[in-house]
């Protein structure tokens, strides 16, 4: 395996990149260019950080790269004001594998990053308000990745284009067979913008390339395909955590604080996925599941969660505005199997009426197939409809 270090020096030289010679912390684009030069696109190779603020317009690993900080408070990538230039346009990412077709890899086989800020600089970005256009930090699609001690900020979207709005911070995707893996573990997504009702997910993982990739066909998996554990996700206007086109992934000890929504999945097949000890504090709505229009969305554990919900809230951004309850589960279509077990509800502000929309769980009429529901509880909810969940939309 090579190794490589990039460092801030006290010349001004390049360096050669080894422990002794680092390539200067001023030239980071460089660096990373002349490793691919070296190693090719192959080879395992480790980038080793130092501390500091190292800026970048962003860049495409290598198939088998590992690229260390030295701390998430230590290093930090800032994102330049890319203009319309970034090699993953209009989805800007400092960390991306690349559009297919280019000269980079569209897929790693093992890619690692961790111990590092992401700074996406959304105020020095003059495409901010251009629709389309997305900044965060780190998405791959791969064989096995891991993100981990990774905190991104000042990332964001645009809502010009509705159907174009959403941006994921920290995504992972896999493809469909027993060995491929992904893990998101101790990561911190905050300090959101957002333009015209522009939002986001802040951590999500694909499992399946129904497309193109799988190499096994669905609902034959056995392995678990993701985990997401003990992250934090902070004023999310959007989703803190979701998941899409997903089979066997589990979520445990995060938590989504003043957020939209703590999860979300509604797109695609999705089957097996697991909430273990998640808290969603100070959200709108707990855990988001199911699509009245298309998808699958089958047996779900949601177990020994909290969920501190608040008063329903107005969506300023939909036309015409609307308002959206307040759940700490719901259910929206084309979910069976669904299992909630020993979770808290607690109610932040006490709901007056039914009609005004605080809910424990809610389930679309056609939702509630196998559905089970037992040994929660719930605290602060006033309305004794409320009680006897779980309740129609």
């Amino acid at each position: 395996m090579a190794i490589y270090y990039i460092q801030h020096r006290q010349d001004s030289k390049i360096g050669a990149g080894t422990g002794s010679d680092p390539f200067n912390g001023n030239e980071f684009d460089y660096a990373i260019t002349e490793i691919k030069k070296q190693q090719g696109y192959d080879v395992p190779v480790t980038i080793k950080i130092g501390e500091g603020v190292f800026p970048t317009i962003g860049f495409a690993p290598a198939k088998n790269w590992t690229i260390r900080g030295k701390g998430m408070r230590k290093t930090t990538l800032k994102l330049k004001n890319v203009e319309s230039h970034s090699f993953h346009h209009p989805d800007v990412y400092i960390i991306s594998t690349a559009w297919y077709g280019g000269a980079d890899p569209a897929w790693a086989e093992n890619i690692i990053v961790s111990d590092m800020t992401l700074n996406c600089n959304w105020l020095g970005q003059s495409e901010k308000h251009t629709k389309y256009v997305k900044f965060a930090g780190v998405h791959a699609l791969c064989t096995k990745g891991i993100v981990e001690r990774v905190r991104v900020i000042n990332w964001g979207s645009n809502g010009v284009e509705g159907f174009h709005n959403e941006v994921f911070p920290i995504t992972l995707g896999t493809y469909s067979d027993e060995g491929t893996h992904v893990l998101i573990q101790d990561c911190i997504v905050e300090k959101q913008f957002q333009y015209q009702g522009g939002y986001g997910t802040a951590i999500n993982v694909v499992t399946t390339q129904p497309d193109a990739g799988d190499r096994i066909p669905w609902n034959t998996r056995k392995s678990r395909a993701a985990l997401v554990r003990r992250n934090k996700a902070y004023g999310i206007y959007g989703h803190g955590f979701g998941c899409g086109h997903t089979e066997n992934a589990v979520f445990e000890n995060n938590v989504a604080i003043d957020s939209k929504s703590g999860f979300n999945c509604d797109t695609g097949l999705n089957r097996n996925v697991e909430f273990r000890r998640n808290a969603f504090v100070h959200c709108v709505q707990g855990i988001h599941s199911g699509n009245m229009w298309g998808g699958g969305f089958a047996n779900f554990l949601i177990e020994d969660n909290d969920f501190h919900v608040t008063e329903k809230w107005l969506n300023v951004w939909s036309d015409p505005k609307v308002s959206e309850h307040s759940y700490g589960v719901r259910l929206g279509g084309n979910t069976k199997g669904f299992r909630v077990r020993r979770n808290s509800f607690k109610c932040l502000k006490n709901p007056k009426t039914l009609a005004e929309g605080s809910y424990g769980v809610g389930t679309a009429s056609d939702s509630d197939i196998g559905f089970e529901f037992t040994d929660n509880e719930f605290v602060g909810f006033t309305d004794e409809v409320v009680l006897k969940a779980p309740v129609h939309l």
